[in-house]
């Protein structure tokens, strides 16, 4: 019987990149930094009802938001989007 070799266990962080890079490159994003860093770039507030769902080929983000707070989003759409030019 062959001995196996054995691994050490590896932090979850340090796979995680590469398990979701995929998922993340087809929706636009080419590295998750926007969605992890997202309450930073917005504020905990704007974070807690909205989520980025998908950056096209010309740069347009589109943005998940919770009902009632669509109405303020399309208010703070200038500042998110200096926000977001700046991160």
């Amino acid at each position: 019987m062959a001995s196996r070799k054995q691994r050490k266990p590896k932090q979850l962080a340090a796979s995680i990149g590469r398990l979701t890079g995929g998922i993340y490159r087809k929706r636009g994003f080419p590295e998750a930094k926007i969605l992890s860093d997202w309450r930073a770039i917005v504020g905990p507030a704007l974070a807690k009802v909205t989520m980025p769902e998908r950056l096209s080929a010309n740069g347009v983000l589109k943005v998940r938001v919770a009902g009632p707070q669509a109405t303020e989003l399309t208010h703070l759409e200038p500042e998110i989007l200096e926000r977001v030019a700046v991160y």
